[in-house]
């Protein structure tokens, strides 16, 4: 969950209690090194500026894009059916004549095209907190908690929604822990729809914090 650094035991656990405490500023101690052995001083060291730097400028956590619309496609049974009941709304069977016949059925072979594609390709919209991986977001929380001490961090990211931009009709902002940030991030991203969702180190879940535009 932390950025990825070529180490391995020890080595990797004091770079990420560095980073935990560098992240959340714990000023607890008067000297942060107190306790650390020499051999896992300079990995420290560099996992506190790490994390100093991710706490005042945000933390990406993956994805950033989702996709909240998706097109379903009907079965052939169900296009069938729809075109059925479409050429027995248009009155195709009580042609009169050839020429009649013909005349009809080029009139209403593009509005048979445009219905037969409208039910083959029906969409839907997922509910945009449903999509979020509440767990992405709780790994990187628990990560914190290597601290020591129970600490309580609220930490704050946006998400822009435009229905629009397919594939990618919310995007997420880098975590925070200010709220100021992450909603001046999410009103850069320029969406008309956007929330503000806020998670606790000691806790599961999301809360809206602030909204806006729905």
């Amino acid at each position: 969950m932390f950025p990825f650094k070529p180490y391995n035991g020890e080595q990797l656990a004091y770079y990420q209690l560095g980073f935990a405490k560098g992240y959340v500023a714990d000023a607890s101690e008067a000297d942060p090194f107190i306790g650390i052995p020499d051999f896992a001083r300079d990995v420290y060291a560099e996992g506190l500026a790490d994390g100093a730097e991710y706490g005042a400028c945000g933390f990406p956590i993956e994805p950033r894009c989702f996709q909240l619309v998706h097109v379903e496609h009907s079965t052939p049974k169900v296009v069938i059916e729809g075109v059925d009941t479409a050429l027995e709304l248009y009155g195709l069977g009580h042609v009169a004549t050839a020429a009649e016949g013909a005349a009809a059925g080029i009139a209403v072979e593009g509005a048979l095209l445009a219905l037969m594609v409208s039910i083959a390709l029906m969409s839907h919209t997922d509910d945009p907190q449903a999509v979020l991986n509440v767990s992405d977001y709780a790994s990187f929380t628990q990560a914190l908690s290597v601290v020591g001490d129970p600490v309580s961090v609220e930490l704050y990211f946006g998400c822009g929604i435009d229905l629009t931009v397919a594939g990618c009709e919310m995007q997420a902002t880098m975590v925070y822990k200010s709220l100021a940030d992450a909603r001046a991030e999410l009103d850069a991203l320029g969406r008309p729809v956007g929330m503000v969702l806020a998670i606790r180190t000691d806790m599961s879940g999301f809360n809206v914090v602030d909204h806006f535009g729905g």
